[in-house]
């Protein structure tokens, strides 16, 4: 048995309307973290394109690789 904990400062969103939410984010810089599967399947450049619409710098990362099984 596996146990997980994410701790946050900050709130999470999800759900219904959670994409066009970061349209209203603040900050100034985002980072995305991911895989290049999902990279290319063009949900990161989706994410990043909202983030940017907000005035955010945005980079991605996508050098994870899956847990060897």
């Amino acid at each position: 048995m596996f146990m997980w904990e994410f701790a946050s400062p900050k709130s999470m969103v999800f759900g219904e309307g959670a994409l066009e939410y970061l349209r209203e984010i603040e900050g100034k810089k985002a980072l995305i973290i991911t895989d290049k599967v999902i990279r290319g399947l063009s949900f990161a450049e989706m994410v990043a394109r909202y983030l940017k619409e907000a005035g955010l710098v945005v980079e991605i990362f996508d050098e994870v690789e899956a847990e060897p099984s």
